[in-house]
């Protein structure tokens, strides 16, 4: 069964702080992405195992951004990115 990613990407938007995920350890993202995947699954109707890796893979991508690095957490980051 294929997973509606659209509405999967916008409930994991609305309910993650994005600022908060860039200090989260990856053994605990993987267990965030579990929950997500878990109340996801139970609002939507949706087969938790094939949320479960779109999910943990959409926590990764958010975290990896750079427009939610917390700038005032991270001075290195900061001045880095003013060259640009």
């Amino acid at each position: 069964m294929a997973v509606n990613t659209e509405r999967l990407y916008k409930f994991i938007e609305e309910n993650v702080n994005k600022y908060s995920l860039k200090r989260v350890r990856i053994d605990k993202l993987e267990k965030l992405a579990n929950r997500l995947a878990y109340l996801y699954c139970k609002e939507f109707k949706e087969d938790y195992h094939a949320v479960k890796p779109v999910a943990l893979d959409r926590l990764r991508r958010i975290r990896c951004r750079p427009e939610y690095y917390n700038v005032e957490l991270d001075s290195r980051f900061k001045r880095r990115w003013k060259k640009y």
